[in-house]
């Protein structure tokens, strides 16, 4: 499968309808038990540029506030549309990444980048925890830090050859320390890692702090989030469905995009083919 390779729009259309139903139905529920959730990143852009999907986007992400993540993962096994199922790193020994994923079952929508990956993700969309952060930026920075090195760690614990942007002899030597490093952390226990990542993650969050925001994620930075920006959330419409943005949401898309309502250009108007996609038995 070429790593370049897009999707055509009849496939575009089907992914757009699987995610659509995911959104649906974690809103209702979200709604249901009185738990806030709110579009984040490009989602959050579409629903305010688009009212849905940004037309060649092939994602959807949500967040919420730890507690509430919390929250609503001990409500999902008994609230969740059996057509769907859901997965992060205390569900599924093999998950690489410290978010939540719900998915339709029979479906498979295998990123290129996690063909060598134990786990076969389905066609899903991404639920991510927000966690406070550190006022003093030296101790933010550490927290990053630490966070960094040890979700790595996880990466390489699940994933012997994780995607590198290198070609060559610097590309062979890479994936050569981390295939040493996945045999090396095959003798250490997952739930040790993950342990130490959540440590990580949830130090600050006995505190009233300014930020939050996903501490694992590549850019923990540029996602902050001012707490007093977040509540109250504010309705937005995405395909017809009424969704969530946290209050100053064109503050923060602005501040992680620049300015978010010009469209980019053409060439830059671009999804990747997953390396495996199947649509199963779902009803279109």
């Amino acid at each position: 499968m070429a790593k370049d390779r897009c999707y055509e729009q009849h496939d575009l259309d089907k992914i757009h309808k699987v995610l659509h139903d995911e959104l649906k139905e974690l809103q209702r529920i979200c709604d249901k038990h009185d738990i806030p959730m709110f579009l984040i990143g490009g989602t959050a852009i579409g629903a305010v540029r688009h009212k849905g999907f940004i037309p060649w986007d092939d994602d959807i992400d949500v967040g919420l506030l730890r507690k509430d993540y919390d929250r609503l993962l001990e409500i999902l096994p008994d609230e969740l549309d059996e057509k769907f199922g859901f997965d992060n790193w205390d569900t599924n020994k093999d998950f690489p990444a410290p978010n939540t994923c719900i998915y339709a079952k029979g479906t498979l929508a295998v990123p290129m980048e996690m063909k060598d990956c134990k786990y076969k993700y389905g066609i899903s969309m991404g639920v991510y925890p927000y966690d406070n952060v550190s006022d003093n930026e030296a101790e933010r920075k550490k927290q990053f830090r630490r966070g960094f090195f040890w979700g790595r760690i996880h990466w390489l614990k699940v994933l012997p050859f994780p995607y590198i942007p290198y070609k060559g002899f610097k590309r062979a030597a890479i994936y050569t320390v981390c295939a040493v490093a996945h045999v090396c952390l095959k003798l250490v226990p997952k739930k040790w890692i993950v342990a130490r990542c959540e440590n990580v993650i949830r130090s600050c969050n006995d505190k009233d702090t300014k930020y939050c925001t996903i501490v694992l994620d590549s850019s923990p930075t540029g996602n902050m989030l001012e707490n007093a920006d977040i509540f109250p959330l504010c309705n937005a419409d995405f395909e017809g469905t009424t969704t969530k943005l946290i209050a100053g949401y064109d503050k923060a898309l602005r501040n992680l995009y620049g300015d978010y309502m010009q469209l980019p250009p053409e060439d830059n108007r671009k999804n990747h083919f997953p390396h495996t996609l199947d649509y199963g038995d779902y009803e279109f």
